[in-house]
């Protein structure tokens, strides 16, 4: 199965697409903004990401957004780079993360990792590897279904 998000990053805005919803976090004041596309009190926003696109640094599919977290330099976007269907529930698939994206979201917006956060980065990576990371799109699961 494809990732259900377009991903466009670069220094003043990150975007996640999916149908007709739009994410958008903007890095220099760490403010989030969700916005659809029908939306009449946002006329302009196909063309603002029409934009985006074309100023990326960096575009892609993903499948979510893992998490938030604020590490010693800067913050971070945890994305879900790859994920692998592992079976179904209530007719639903369940997927397991595979692979994960740490997008920089402070004042050091180079793609690689400052020295003081990499320890950080690498206890995620190491649960990470004991593949317990599960997600669906279409249940959620962390209802108790007893």
């Amino acid at each position: 199965m494809e990732p259900k998000y377009e991903f466009h990053y670069s220094s003043q805005v990150v975007s996640l697409r999916r149908d007709d919803f739009l994410f958008r976090i903007y890095p220099s004041r760490l403010t989030f903004q969700l916005d659809r596309f029908n939306d009449p009190k946002a006329p302009k926003l196909s063309e603002d990401y029409e934009g985006m696109k074309r100023n990326a640094k960096r575009s892609n599919k993903v499948y979510g957004v893992f998490g938030y977290i604020k590490l010693p330099s800067q913050p971070y976007l945890i994305l879900i780079e790859e994920a692998t269907i592992v079976g179904t529930f209530m007719k639903a698939l369940i997927y397991r993360v595979e692979k994960l994206d740490y997008v920089p979201l402070g004042s050091y917006q180079d793609e690689e990792k400052n020295l003081a956060d990499k320890p950080f980065i690498l206890m995620i990576e190491q649960i990470l590897s004991e593949k317990a990371f599960y997600f669906s799109y279409d249940v959620d699961m962390t209802k108790n279904f007893q």
